[in-house]
């Protein structure tokens, strides 16, 4: 029986990630498209001519239409395929909170973060290599004639537009990598996929129009600085001398033919980049039908997404189960049906027990989270208040019911008088120096406990008073907000599952004939109004750090606080005449009257 459960869950998973492949294929495929798509207009622009129409029309379809055009494209094709396999590998699973910023900069050099900037460094000097071949110029070769000895010179044109093709890549990939939230985000209304592109792809176009203007600043000043020992070592090493006639002056950013090409590639590296990233969205957020039961033994059910291990798949889980709570009424009653035979509600029990465990598990997460932006915020500036920081300490945890000693605890330090025995002289004695001795030993083992202890506490507080220093605090501190930007920013299905339990228990009312929701609707409202509670307590501008209005998590944090409370609404409004007949406490009640009323904001 076990190896053949084992088995069913091998085949599911397996089913689930081809579910993930075949998307992330999709999106790759579609992205080399578009820049089939970006060359044609790249060409069509460059042969313009507005006295002769028809001839820039002709020319344009003649450099569209060679052979060469697209033989050339295959390169660039297959390294778009691969930045795209590895940029998938950050969607397959959730990254790790990170609290201090020298962990931000170390997750940076991580192997395949390495791995994905170079790819874009080779990227970017072969988008330049490419268009200046589509364009006809001479800045497609490395070397150009000159009236040297050798017949040829080092074209420092084309190294300058290479260098910048290498820098934009890695700027691109180091920014990406370190500063960009790296997650699927799933939109607001589904919309076909086409009509998202469409949407996206202009708004990506003027983006990165605009991103390539900081980055190339930064070029041109890593240029002038270091660009002639660059280029001294690249003609010594290829043999190449220096043409001095083709040599850039100190204010080559005025030369409106490399700033024009410059930032027109830089614009370029970056919208492949982003239309990468734009196409991931659109298909990996397609909404997906999962089955209730499964019929015929191999199917995955929307009990296997939700406790799936992939985040995307479980979102996918989720996103589906709103879907069902809010319209699909088929799959309501399947979902509140029994079991034949047995007579269990399996799928609402597997469904609400997997909900009820996130948000559970996310409130929790983010007390704590609550308690340490609290502490850093209040807590001392040096370690020489420790009563303070005790008592901070002692506010975020549980309060716990003393633990009795024994009297005849050594920890005591006090000799029990009633093991003697008035007839036995000898007997006495002998415990009593026993007595002595274990008592010794005790002693110099809890000073010695006790020493250690204290040094311990010496070292933690010398190490925190060196982290408050300004420069070493902004590497090396911990940010005390990491923890609750996480949960933040990996909590939007955590919303869907909170409206989608209250429009299921709403539904139960008329559709439920078995009475299976009525045991839990005491639990998804504890739940409900818990995470409330935690979400009304967590700062919005707290310690040091102001987070930005706009920002992803505060985005996160309002629509799931509107989620929670219109999921406690629609609850209300249901169940409103029979709260008083639910095993609540009075807390749970005082908050409800508030909903039942309308006059919580």
């Amino acid at each position: 029986m076990s190896t053949s459960t084992g088995n069913d869950a091998a085949i599911k998973g397996k089913y689930a990630r081809e579910i993930f492949v075949s998307r992330m294929l999709k999106a790759i495929l579609w992205s080399i498209v578009l820049q089939c798509v970006y060359v044609s207009h790249v060409l069509f622009l460059m042969n313009t001519d507005i006295l002769h129409p028809l001839q820039w029309i002709k020319n344009a379809y003649t450099s569209i239409s060679s052979i060469g055009t697209w033989f050339y494209l295959l390169p660039l094709g297959v390294m778009t395929f691969a930045q795209g396999v590895l940029m998938s590998k950050d969607l397959m699973t959730e990254a790790s909170c990170v609290r201090t910023r020298f962990g931000i900069l170390c997750s940076a050099f991580q192997p395949r973060n390495v791995v994905m900037a170079v790819l874009n460094m080779v990227f970017g000097a072969m988008i330049v290599s490419y268009y200046s071949a589509l364009l006809g110029d001479e800045t497609n070769i490395l070397s150009r004639k000159c009236g040297s000895e050798h017949g040829k010179c080092l074209n420092e044109r084309n190294l300058y537009l290479l260098s910048c093709g290498i820098w934009i890549g890695f700027y691109a990939a180091t920014k990406r990598q370190i500063w960009e939230v790296r997650c699927v985000m799933f939109p607001m209304v589904q919309q076909l996929k086409s009509s998202q592109v469409k949407m996206r792809l202009g708004q990506s176009v003027l983006q990165s129009f605009k991103e390539a203007v900081l980055p190339y600043i930064y070029f041109c000043i890593l240029y002038w600085w270091c660009g002639g020992y660059l280029r001294e070592h690249l003609s010594g090493f290829i043999g190449l001398p220096i043409d001095e006639d083709s040599a850039i002056p100190v204010f080559f950013w005025m030369k409106p033919f490399l700033t024009l090409r410059c930032l027109l590639f830089s614009a370029i590296i970056i919208l492949t980049g982003r239309t990468m990233e734009m196409l991931f969205q659109v298909f990996l957020t397609e909404r997906c039908h999962f089955p209730i039961t499964d019929t015929s033994g191999d199917q995955v059910t929307l009990n296997d997404v939700l406790v799936s291990p992939l985040p995307l798949m479980k979102r996918l889980g989720y996103l589906d189960l709103l879907h069902i709570a809010e319209r699909d009424t088929a799959r309501q009653a399947e979902l509140f049906s029994l079991s034949l035979p047995g007579g269990h509600p399996h799928n609402w029990n597997g469904v609400v027990t997997e909900v009820l465990r996130a948000l559970d598990s996310f409130s929790s997460g983010l007390s704590v989270a609550v308690c340490d932006i609290n502490r850093a915020s209040n807590g001392p500036l040096l370690p020489s208040s420790p009563q303070k920081s005790k008592k901070l300490n002692e506010s975020c945890i549980a309060p716990t019911s003393p633990v009795l000693s024994s009297p005849t605890s050594p920890s005591l330090r006090m000799r029990n008088m009633s093991i003697y025995q008035a007839n036995d002289l000898n007997t006495s004695v002998a415990g009593n120096s026993m007595l002595y001795t274990t008592d010794s030993v005790q002693s110099r083992q809890k000073k010695d406990l006790d020493l250690m202890a204290a040094s311990k506490q010496q070292l933690n507080n010398a190490l925190q008073w060196i982290r408050r220093k300004p420069g070493i605090n902004l590497l090396f501190g911990e940010m005390e907000d990491a923890n609750a930007r996480h949960l933040l920013l990996h909590s939007q299905h955590l919303s869907w599952g909170a409206q989608a339990l209250a429009h299921l228990s709403a539904a139960s009312l008329k559709r439920d004939i078995y009475g299976v929701v009525q045991k839990d609707l005491p639990a998804i409202i504890k739940s409900l109004v818990q995470l409330k509670n935690v979400l009304e307590r967590l700062p919005l501008h707290h310690h040091k750090r102001a987070l930005r209005p706009g920002s992803l998590d505060l985005r996160l944090k309002a629509a799931l606080t509107s989620a929670v409370k219109r999921s406690l609404y629609i609850l209300c409004s249901a169940f409103g005449p029979y709260l008083t007949e639910l095993p609540l406490s009075e807390d749970l009640r005082q908050v409800l009257s508030n909903y039942v009323t309308y006059k919580e904001g």
